[in-house]
């Protein structure tokens, strides 16, 4: 892994900015599953918290080189390289699935959901979260002019494919709930999904 590699993944571990603080403490907080894959978590940033909580958790990715990284920084966490369209678990594999804004990425999220339901127990449950389109545009906008930080604020926003609204999370699922993420006035985001800069939502099998 080169030294570059190894500073921009330890970047996006350490990032402070507040919607990013917001965003993985209420997703590690919604996770209640005793067995967990964590898809696209290849830094295991999230999955080394969930496994200090008790969680048992396998993290997939298909980036060899993140996950390098994940593994020496996080030897204690499982890490699997696979693809999240093929995903290779039995059936009912597990009680939950998280996605931390990694379902923006993808450019099939149907097959990714059917995959996902494939190796989620009966009464499991996603938690995901990810940008609320254009509100998160305008946030990252914001932070372009107070940190100056050009180029690593916005490389990861050119990789999304499909950003979603607070109105486009998922009907393959028998519930769902969905919390909007403002740190700025989050109150009213959580009550009101649509003024939140990101998303989480809750779905249950």
């Amino acid at each position: 892994m080169s030294k570059n590699s190894d500073a921009h993944f330890k970047w996006y571990i350490e990032v402070r900015n507040p919607l990013r603080r917001l965003q993985r403490r209420l997703l590690a907080e919604s996770c209640k599953g005793e067995r967990i894959l964590d898809i696209g978590g290849g830094t295991g940033r999230t999955g080394n918290a969930l496994l200090q909580r008790g969680h048992e958790v396998t993290v997939l990715d298909r980036n060899e080189a993140i996950m390098r990284f994940g593994q020496q920084s996080y030897p204690s966490l499982i890490f699997i390289r696979a693809d999240a369209y093929s995903l290779p678990f039995r059936n009912d594999s597990f009680d939950e699935v998280i996605l931390e804004e990694i379902i923006e990425h993808f450019k099939d999220q149907h097959k990714v959901i059917e995959e996902i339901l494939r190796v989620l127990r009966p009464g499991g449950q996603v938690v995901l979260s990810t940008p609320n389109n254009h509100l998160f545009r305008v946030y990252i906008f914001l932070l372009r002019l107070v940190t100056l930080k050009f180029d690593r604020l916005t490389e990861h926003v050119k990789s999304h494919t499909n950003e979603l609204t607070s109105n486009q999370l998922f009907s393959q699922f028998s519930e769902k709930r969905v919390i909007g993420l403002n740190p700025f006035c989050q109150y009213l985001a959580k009550r009101f999904p649509q003024i939140g800069i990101g998303l989480i939502g809750i779905f249950k099998k």
